[in-house]
């Protein structure tokens, strides 16, 4: 692979464009140099594996905010195909939690039904955070499906200057970044484990959902990323998970600053 200078490229729209569908631009707002690349989405579909991403489905009405964040609208073939409708509301998560219908595959992220305020961004309360995401866990360990459910909570952003170890290289031969949290919780899952292993956070999820379903790679990052295999034992009896805790908080607590409404509202 030849390197790029990513300095001699200009900015270009937000958007993976797919010319297949017709549309100006491929779909992006501007005219772009990007190209189009699959996703897991497309893997996911001709294989039958269902899949939701739970966050904020329109940029539109109560204009809470987080579309940005929620992952179909920066695919155009996700946005302007009948995927876009697999993104859906974040609190329908619970729902389908408690009712067993959950898809195979779920994204959930803190965007819509104002649980942006839930993001642990820069001025949001890492504690209101720290409750939503014991809320998923509950929701998602505790439901009829738990016994097959395995829970991934990680971030899109780092501290970036606590990280005492040098990141290493990614697949491609690029540079990582410093490391974030990465928890996974579930049945098999070994406990009090600490895996060493160097994990790509993005590329080692999606290296898990191809070893889980048996996809192909989409790229040398994930073909190259550690799948996490080695942080279950699924011969092991199913210890019994810690109870999440729910702190209380004054309403402030869950208000969305100005200063994190990163998504244009």
């Amino acid at each position: 692979m030849l390197p790029v200078n990513v300095k001699s490229v200009p900015d270009q729209p937000s958007c993976v464009p797919d010319f297949s569908l017709g549309l100006p631009n491929g779909g992006a707002w501007e005219p772009t140099l990007a190209q189009h690349v699959p996703n897991i989405m497309d893997e996911m579909d001709p294989a039958g594996i269902s899949w939701k991403i739970y966050a904020q489905p329109s940029a539109l009405g109560a204009r809470q905010g987080g579309y940005i964040w929620s992952s179909c609208p920066s695919f155009a073939d996700c946005l302007y195909t009948s995927q876009d409708t697999k993104l859906v509301d974040s609190n329908q998560f619970f729902t389908d939690a408690t009712n067993g219908t959950l898809p195979r595959v779920s994204f959930i992220m803190p965007a819509g039904d104002g649980n942006q305020a839930n993001s642990q961004h820069n001025s949001q309360s890492n504690a209101a955070g720290d409750n939503w995401i014991g809320k998923i866990a509950s929701a998602a360990l505790n439901g009829p499906e738990a016994a097959s459910t395995v829970l991934i909570v990680t971030y899109d952003d780092c501290g970036c200057f606590y990280d005492s170890v040098p990141p290493p290289l990614a697949p491609d031969g690029r540079q990582m970044g410093p490391r974030v949290p990465f928890i996974i919780a579930g049945a098999f899952v070994k406990p009090g484990f600490t895996d060493s292993t160097p994990t790509s956070n993005t590329g080692s999820i999606l290296a898990f959902i191809e070893w889980v379903f048996g996809l192909p790679a989409l790229g040398v990052n994930d073909a190259g990323a550690y799948n996490l295999s080695g942080i279950f034992n699924f011969a092991q009896t199913p210890p019994q998970l810690p109870r999440m805790t729910q702190q209380q908080l004054p309403a402030w607590k869950y208000k969305v600053t100005k200063t994190t409404a990163e998504d244009g509202t």
